[in-house]
C-alpha cells in the first residue's frame, strides 16, 4: 500500500514538474517563435521530459493497479 502511494506521488510530482516547465516555455510563442521551434525547445529541456515520464508512471499505476 505504501509502495503504491509512493508510485502515485512520484507520478503526480513528475507530471506536475513537466507540465509547469512546458507551460512556462509557452512564452516563447509570444516572442515570434513558431510551434515547431517551441517543440524543439521543449524536447531539449531536461525538466520537460518529466511530463511523459510522469504520465507513463501514472498510466501504469492505473493500468496495473488491480485488486488488493
Amino acid at each position: 500500500m505504501l509502495l503504491k502511494g509512493l508510485i502515485l506521488f512520484l507520478g503526480l510530482l513528475f507530471t506536475t514538474i513537466g507540465f509547469v516547465s512546458c507551460f512556462c516555455y509557452l512564452n516563447f510563442l509570444t516572442l515570434q517563435y513558431n510551434f515547431f521551434d517551441y517543440i524543439q525547445i521543449i524536447s531539449k529541456d531536461f525538466f520537460c521530459w518529466f511530463l511523459p515520464v510522469g504520465a507513463t508512471i501514472l498510466f501504469f499505476y492505473v493500468l496495473l493497479g488491480g485488486k488488493r
